[in-house]
């Protein structure tokens, strides 16, 4: 058997970097943020607000998923 499919049998697939919800939120995150160029902390804050809207309930949980953690 592959170590990958040892990993994810054992639940340890979460303790993966690259697999944390966060990880690829932010991912996500900081390049709406690059593109919206903001030169000031509140110009900072104001793009911020506007892109959480974009974050919808199915995505996050298709974060989760990814990372191996199961949905209730």
């Amino acid at each position: 058997m592959a170590a990958r499919q040892k990993i994810h049998l054992s639940h340890c697939a979460v303790l993966f970097g690259h697999l944390y919800p966060i990880k690829m939120a932010f991912s996500k995150l900081k390049a709406i943020l690059r593109k919206a160029a903001a030169r000031t902390v509140a110009d900072l804050w104001d793009a911020i607000r506007d892109v959480l809207p974009r974050f919808t309930p199915m995505e996050c949980a298709n974060y989760f998923s990814t990372a191996g953690y199961e949905q209730e």
